[in-house]
């Protein structure tokens, strides 16, 4: 009997030191190469692995669809990463040129979208990249927009600079925050990646690069600060490619590693991602993030429609 005990307390012993392994393992896993990446220490591996356990009891707790854990997001701060500005004027916006569809209307009859949409679409879009701990969401959701209908009309997956964006636009934008900046692919054009390298910083401009793509133009689906209806924007995912726009991301959106995330808040949107199809079953968008292929499901979300405001100021881009 006296062995038996022995035996399962080892056993138990055993089986936590297994799992604080696991944990910090998780945590090596999500670490890259990216520019920016930071390393992980033992207080914070400590407050992430409680943090992570009390969502998933609230999450047990509430029903929730979704699943949490370590991830490359977690390296850094919601504020860190999560820098969109809703009050910042988008792209050539800010010098005075509305892009509102010429096609929108409150009246359409959203019926008839839906009835000639599949029930469920994933649209185009390109390799998922990482922004590390330069705030420049709103940047790689603006390049992915573009470079999604660059593939949808031509085929071919492009990989076009942030970099040049972050560094170049002339809104005033930088790893602090920003807002989509489409502008700067109408005029003077997207820059190649490999000419103009990503190093998660304010670098200075590099103005020697060509400009291979051009945009014709971008608007709003609805307006600059409303969120269309899913009809609306289904119609331009499967048109356009995709769409890009803000959704509000707390730590719960930070640790997602699967599922169809529901945990909903109504709070004010502070980051951009990009919607590149949907799943009617689910009642979802598929999101495209640029926390890198440790986040989500390899980069990509499921996201609940309408949860924390995803689809404000929804917008797309014509090429």
């Amino acid at each position: 009997m006296k062995t038996l005990k022995t035996w399962v307390i080892v056993s138990l012993m055993l089986v936590g030191i297994i799992l604080a392994v696991d944990s910090v393992a998780a945590l090596e896993r999500t670490k890259t190469n990216d520019p920016g990446s930071t390393a992980w220490d033992t207080n914070r591996l400590t407050e992430l692995d409680q943090m992570i356990r009390q969502m998933r009891s609230e999450i047990k707790r509430t029903g929730e669809t979704f699943e949490v854990g370590y991830t490359s997001a977690l390296q850094y701060s919601v504020s860190e990463l999560c820098t969109f500005n809703p009050d910042e004027a988008m792209g050539d916006e800010a010098e005075h040129e509305i892009h509102y569809d010429p096609g929108f209307s409150e009246s359409i009859d959203d019926c008839s979208l839906v009835k000639a949409l599949p029930s469920y679409y994933i649209g185009y879009y390109t390799p998922i990249r990482n922004g590390a701990s330069c705030g420049a969401a709103w940047a790689f959701a603006t390049v992915a927009v573009f470079e999604g209908i660059i593939k949808k009309k031509t085929g071919t997956s492009v990989n076009l600079s942030e970099q040049h964006v972050v560094s170049c636009n002339t809104y005033g934008y930088s790893c602090s925050g920003g807002n989509f900046a489409h502008g700067i692919h109408v005029n003077p054009g997207a820059v190649m990646e490999s000419c103009f390298p990503y190093v998660a910083y304010n670098a200075p401009c590099k103005t020697t690069c060509p400009y291979p793509y051009k945009l014709k133009a971008w608007y709003y689906v609805g307006t600059s600060s409303s969120i269309p209806t899913t009809a609306a924007i289904k119609d331009k995912i499967y048109n356009y490619g995709s769409v890009g726009a803000a959704v509000y991301a707390d730590s719960y959106f930070m640790a997602y590693t699967g599922g169809t995330f529901n945990h909903c808040v109504n709070n004010s949107v502070n980051h951009t991602v990009v919607l590149v199809g949907w799943d009617d079953t689910r009642g979802a968008w598929r999101l495209k993030n640029c926390w890198g292929t440790s986040w989500g499901e390899s980069g990509l979300m499921w996201i609940t429609y309408g949860c924390s405001k995803i689809g404000y100021g929804a917008n797309y881009v014509v090429y």
